[in-house]
Parts: structure tokens; C-alpha cells; sequence
């Protein structure tokens, strides 16, 4: 079979324009936004330091970066872990104040309760003890 040297041009040139179409297409699905293509600070490629100067093939790997950014990291995460504290500190106080709410109804509810009915009031100083006892932990 013979090869025209006419053909592998066309077909190369075919797809350089394939691929200008696929791009073209790509962009337009993006918004046209340079913005869409915003790559993640934490890539793939920012691992490997490409620099002829340190290495015969030109690959080294950047250990400072590496540090740099596993620090960056764990403080990222101890942010979280600290907002997320305050978040469950700041749940429990309401649930706290909740609690010495109901308590303080529960207590005024059993002074009334003193002279009319003794047996209910006994079941609602249970329930006081009770969330005391729970306050308590």
C-alpha cells in the first residue's frame, strides 16, 4: 500500500482542527470564563519542580513545597477543628439555658401543684431531680 504524502497532511492538519474545534467547544461550555479553568492550589503538578538546573531530565522534587503546603494544611484543618469546637460549645450552652429553662417552669409548676394535687406535684419534683441530676453532667 502506498502512502501519499498529500494524505498525512491533510490528516495532521484534520487534527489540528479537530482539536481547535474541541477547545472552541470546551470554552463555550465553560461561559466563556477564564475563571472556570482556576486550578486547585493542592495539583498534581505542583509537586515536582520542572528545572533543568537540578536534575539531568529537568524533574526534582520540591521538598519545601511540600512542606509548605502539608503546613498549610494541617493549620487549614486545625481552623476547622477549632470552628467546629466552638460551634458544638456554643450548642451545648443554648441546650444548657434550655434545660435551666424547663427546670425553673417545672419548679414554679410544682409550687401551684403543692396545694391542689400532692401526687402530681410529687411526679413533677421527680422530674426536677431528674434534670438536675442531668444538669449536673
Amino acid at each position: 500500500m502506498k502512502i501519499n504524502q498529500r494524505f498525512i497532511v491533510k490528516l495532521a492538519l484534520g487534527f489540528v482542527a479537530m482539536g481547535g474545534l474541541l477547545i472552541l467547544v470546551g470554552f463555550a461550555m465553560s461561559g466563556f470564563s477564564w475563571d472556570a479553568y482556576a486550578t486547585d492550589r493542592h495539583a498534581w503538578y505542583r509537586t515536582f519542580n520542572v528545572s533543568s538546573s537540578h536534575h539531568e531530565f529537568g524533574v526534582m522534587l520540591d521538598e519545601d513545597t511540600a512542606v509548605q503546603e502539608a503546613t498549610e494544611e494541617s493549620a487549614e484543618k486545625a481552623e476547622e477543628s477549632r470552628e467546629l469546637a466552638a460551634e458544638k460549645e456554643e450548642e451545648a450552652a443554648e441546650a444548657m439555658s434550655d434545660l435551666e429553662e424547663t427546670l425553673a417552669e417545672l419548679r414554679s409548676e410544682a409550687q401551684e401543684l403543692q396545694g391542689v394535687d400532692a401526687k402530681k406535684a410529687a411526679e413533677v419534683e421527680a422530674l426536677i431531680k431528674e434534670l438536675e441530676a442531668a444538669l449536673k453532667n
